[in-house]
């Protein structure tokens, strides 16, 4: 993965680049809203979810 940090403007958007996502086994889920959210998620994980999913 990479980003356009070195080409972003000051009033523009970091981006992620070249992300790759993976699905997850069978019987798991994370809950990006609720209160069971990020319950035994690791650390960072619910802020990059909640930024890809605009919650």
């Amino acid at each position: 993965m990479g980003t356009n940090v070195a080409q972003v403007e000051p009033q523009g958007a970091i981006e992620m680049l070249g992300v790759r996502l993976h699905n997850l086994p069978a019987g798991q889920r994370y809950a990006v809203r609720g209160e069971k959210q990020g319950a035994g998620w690791p650390v960072g994980l619910g802020e990059a979810v909640r930024r890809l999913v605009g919650a």
